[in-house]
């Protein structure tokens, strides 16, 4: 109703009014949003079908190009001058931002989940509900390498020669890059995860984070020898209610991390001292992803409907959108 609607809005303009948000992020949810590797620009990508680019210095009115379906991901290319979109309509394109034209450089059999530029073999990588993991060089049309996982990719991450993939089944695939792309480690469904996997992010390619949709992290380690200091833990719950852990981003200086939920929230944690920081932000919708600048002075986060009720429970209600917040001491580190 339209009274719900507006008591949503209310409540975002009330949660940290500090936070200012980009103007003309789009109707619909955003669903990916990375800051460029110069810290410069921010683009997104989302259910409306745009991809959106703003130039930070001067944010009021971005840059955007549509696509022939929902954005999925979005990934800068080295150069930052590029941008690469995962897209529904089963392909993954290259968007030139100095041009604004668009070029497809990847094609799936099913929507495209997932792109990550791999520096270490200066190939694009894109993840796809066709159960794929495929990797191109951007100027044929077909693949350099693909591995056959078996199942949906929902979420990946690529940090120098590892890339992390979570799967349908709740299995999470570890990938070496180097060379001939491989899968090095299949772990089957973790069982400190007991729902659906959402979010993978590395810490500096041995140690990551998984999230999943039942209120549940886990920390994780490729080497054997650190298997003692692996361990879960609860997040993103308020009594008995467990919200779906939408989102995970690493702070790159401090090595802290932040989650965003559905319920509405980002908390702050260190996983070496295996607690929670300070600092938490309270929304007014749920997180949708989130990213920190290069340097970490800033976390931006989208908000809006995270089809956790399917697209029966996108009633139009929600608000969305991306806001841009300056990271505290006490967002990252513990201040006593």
């Amino acid at each position: 109703s339209r009274q719900v609607e507006e008591t949503l809005k209310m409540a975002l303009r009330r949660a940290d009014p500090a936070d200012p948000d980009l103007g003309n992020a789009g109707g619909d949810t955003i669903q990916s949003i990375q800051f460029s590797g110069d810290g410069g620009y921010l683009a997104s990508g989302g259910w409306d079908a745009f991809a959106r680019c703003w130039d930070l210095s001067n944010p009021a009115e971005p840059m955007s190009t549509q696509l022939g379906g929902a954005i999925l991901d979005v990934a800068w290319a080295p150069d930052n001058a590029n941008v690469f979109l995962a897209c529904t309509d089963n392909s993954a394109q290259m968007w030139d931002l100095g041009s604004n034209t668009v070029t497809q450089v990847a094609a799936h059999t099913a929507a495209v989940r997932t792109v990550h530029w791999v520096e270490s073999l200066n190939l694009l990588m894109t993840g796809s509900w066709d159960k794929t993991v495929q990797f191109w060089d951007c100027r044929t049309p077909e693949p350099a390498a693909k591995l056959d996982l078996g199942q949906k990719v929902f979420a990946a991450d690529v940090s120098g020669q590892a890339g992390f993939v979570c799967l349908s089944n709740r299995d999470v695939c570890i990938l070496e890059l180097s060379g001939e792309p491989r899968l090095y480690e299949r772990r089957a469904q973790l069982p400190s995860l007991n729902h659906q996997l959402r979010s993978i992010k590395s810490f500096d390619g041995n140690c990551f984070a998984v999230s999943s949709v039942g209120g549940r992290c886990a920390i994780e380690y490729i080497q054997e020898s650190k298997g003692s200091e692996k361990f879960s833990f609860k997040c993103h719950r308020e009594g008995n209610l467990a919200s779906a852990v939408n989102a995970i981003a690493v702070h790159p200086t401090t090595g802290t991390f932040a989650t965003g939920g559905s319920d509405q929230a980002i908390w702050f944690w260190d996983k070496n001292e295996r607690q929670k920081l300070n600092s938490k932000l309270k929304l007014g919708a749920p997180v949708t992803d989130m990213d920190f600048s290069p340097d970490g002075s800033l976390l931006a986060y989208a908000y809006g409907y995270d089809w956790q009720e399917g697209a029966a429970g996108n009633k139009g209600t929600i608000p969305c959108g991306i806001r841009i917040h300056s990271v505290q001491e006490k967002d990252v580190m513990k201040v006593k």
